[in-house]
């Protein structure tokens, strides 16, 4: 199981192969007028599984950056 994001932590957005933004969930969130828990929704098994049934290709993706 993976951890929950912080809020601290840097994550990368990316659109297919495509880096949108660079920041905190809060700092995407802004950038994106969208609420954080949307962001965060990007992070979870959850939403690639969605993605992997759905054969989505070019869909939002929240990387950790280390």
């Amino acid at each position: 199981m993976k951890a929950i994001p912080k809020f601290n932590k840097e994550y990368a957005l990316y659109k297919g192969e495509e880096l949108l933004f660079i920041g905190t969930i809060k700092e995407i969130a802004e950038k994106f007028n969208v609420q954080q828990s949307t962001i965060k929704y990007y992070f979870t098994n959850a939403y690639k599984r969605k993605l992997y049934k759905r054969k989505v290709k070019n869909a939002r993706e929240l990387v950790a950056l280390d």
